[in-house]
């Protein structure tokens, strides 16, 4: 007999691994780009680099998705850095966060908790 559940409202919510489109390659960049960055206001970064990967497939070497990536990874290794307490280091990703996107309010932040 399977044990308790947690009611639905408790159960966190997974975000959704991407997958290939399967459609028009400009409709599913679209997609996958509106994913990526609703995933970075969630501070689910490494679900929006592999959005931002995907888009990539759909339109090799765009820019904005590349750019948007390496922020994601930056930020994802950053606050790894911040967990394990290593401060210098997790100043570094904030800091390659920040070249991605200039002036990002949240990189901006956790860099001054770096206090580096």
């Amino acid at each position: 007999m399977p044990g308790p559940q947690a009611p639905p409202s408790l159960v966190p919510a997974v975000p959704s691994v991407p997958v290939p489109s399967q459609g028009k390659p400009k409709e599913s960049y679209e997609n996958h780009m509106r994913n990526g960055n609703n995933l970075i206001l969630v501070k689910a970064y490494p679900a929006a680099a592999a959005h931002f990967q995907l888009a990539l497939v759909e339109l090799p070497g765009d820019p904005v998705a590349r750019k948007k990536q390496s922020y994601a990874n930056h930020m994802h290794q950053g606050t790894i850095w911040m967990t394990a307490k290593s401060y210098q280091s997790a100043a570094t990703q904030f800091r390659l966060a920040l070249i991605d996107q200039p002036g990002d309010l949240e990189a901006m932040n956790l860099l001054r908790k770096t206090g580096r």
